[in-house]
């Protein structure tokens, strides 16, 4: 992966982490795709990451954690969370905490590519 930016996909769901990578790749993003928050926060490369798109929940580390985790790291890119949970409380923890979405599975495709123009990663 070298110096190039990416978007890290972050979901314990095998088809989410396919689903979301494609439609990724096809807007010419760069993505890596990891099966954990653990394994993206041990990943050497994480530091270079434009974007997290993570699931809420997850075992081991959730999402919600992971955005603690990075706060505390001082890495802080954007975060879009994704889950099939509509619990009030996970969302207004995940906003409150500086998310750039919380996007309710599933999801239009549409619905993902304006939270990524909202940060202007989209050229």
């Amino acid at each position: 992966m070298g110096a190039q930016p990416y978007i890290a996909v972050i979901d314990d769901d095998r088809a989410v982490r396919i689903a979301v990578g494609s439609l990724l790749r096809s807007l010419g993003l760069a993505c890596v795709m990891f099966d954990s928050a653990r394994r993206f926060v041990y990943y050497p490369e994480r530091g270079w990451a434009s974007c997290i798109i993570t699931d809420v929940h997850m075992p081991a580390m959730s999402g919600l954690q992971l955005q603690e985790w990075m706060l505390h790291q001082a890495v802080t890119p954007p975060m879009i969370f994704i889950t099939a949970d509509a619990s009030t409380r996970a969302r207004e923890q995940a906003i409150a905490s500086g998310a750039a979405g919380y996007l309710e599975k599933p999801f239009a495709p549409d619905v993902l590519i304006d939270c990524l123009a909202g940060l202007e990663l989209l050229r």
